[in-house]
């Protein structure tokens, strides 16, 4: 009887995809129940591809037999529901579809469309976060790249002239021109520093490229140490321009709507302008970061990290 049941499981449940993305699977619901930190990029991957397609009603109906992908489509169903009726939709949508975006160019991670027949589609943009009730809750809600933008110093300037010869000279590779350097920095892999980069990983124990080689080892642990380093005393003489950064985050949050998931409930909630207007900074350079008030009196950290290796590319913002 086992063997029975676990081939008619394997028949009915396989693991199937759509447009070459990640594979549901049955278990896929798993990834709605908390993880340890160290999977969730994985399963958020998960979660967004699973939501995706109960929107776009591309799951099997098989799948629906077990009560949590049961209550799981129901609750986004009321979700999508409450979306349309916020927008003030007297006529209901013949059709709903959801297109996923996300990644560095977008800061949202749907557009969810609702076709009607008598007019126009309507697009709502949608950001999904996992283990928060309030939009406050949640661990990060924009990441503004080339950060010295929003701020009265250079940090990628002060970082080349200040600590990257440091690194140079552990490292024994050469200085790279600085042009080169401030028009590359912001990418994933500058090959100006690629050797740099190398190594660093090569020296992380939590990469895929670690190989223990001391000078390695030595190199990434200077690395970690003179980016804070950098960070605090930067932070130190550096103040954010207020209105500029206001600008930003104000128009991220304009039209976006938040699927805020957690403890197995959904909720919508929508940002408030004020909460992303700043009205007074503070700095804490010990935690690499400017606090801020905003009008509403909402808190907004503003860390500055770098997010390919320390000190070694792709210095942004983490706001929260």
């Amino acid at each position: 009887m086992n063997f029975l049941f676990l081939l008619h499981k394997l028949l009915v449940f396989q693991p199937f995809s759509l447009n070459g993305k990640t594979k549901i699977v049955h278990e896929s619901i798993n990834a709605f129940i908390l993880s340890p930190k160290q999977f969730n990029d994985k399963n958020n991957k998960i979660r967004e591809h699973v939501i995706e397609t109960i929107i776009n009603d591309n799951i099997p109906t098989k799948y629906y037999d077990n009560p949590e992908w049961l209550s799981l489509r129901n609750k986004i169903s009321q979700f999508v529901t409450q979306l349309g009726s916020t927008h003030n939709d007297n006529e209901p949508a013949e059709k709903v579809e959801c297109i996923r975006k996300g990644g560095r160019k977008f800061n949202y991670d749907f557009v969810i469309k609702y076709h009607y027949r008598n007019k126009s589609p309507r697009l709502c943009k949608v950001e999904f976060k996992y283990g928060a009730d309030e939009i406050e809750d949640a661990p990060q809600f924009v990441s503004p790249m080339r950060p010295s933008q929003y701020l009265t110093n250079s940090y990628e300037e002060y970082y080349f002239d200040k600590y990257l010869p440091l690194l140079s000279s552990v490292s024994g590779f050469s200085i790279p021109p600085k042009y080169e350097y401030l028009k590359q920095i912001h990418t994933d892999k500058p090959e100006c520093v690629g050797l740099y980069q190398n190594l660093y990983y090569r020296g992380c124990k939590d990469s895929s490229q670690y190989t223990g080689e001391p000078k390695a080892i030595q190199f990434y642990q200077n690395a970690k140490v003179n980016a804070k380093k950098s960070i605090e005393t930067f932070i130190e003489q550096t103040d954010i321009l207020d209105k500029k950064l206001s600008d930003y985050l104000v128009c991220s949050q304009h039209d976006k709507n938040y699927m805020l998931y957690n403890g197995g409930k959904i909720v919508l909630q929508t940002a408030n302008p004020d909460d992303y207007t700043i009205d007074k900074v503070e700095k804490q350079p010990e935690k690499c970061r400017w606090v801020a008030t905003s009008f509403s009196g909402k808190r907004i950290n503003i860390l500055l990290r770098w997010k390919n290796g320390n000190g070694i590319a792709f210095p942004a913002f983490q706001i929260q």
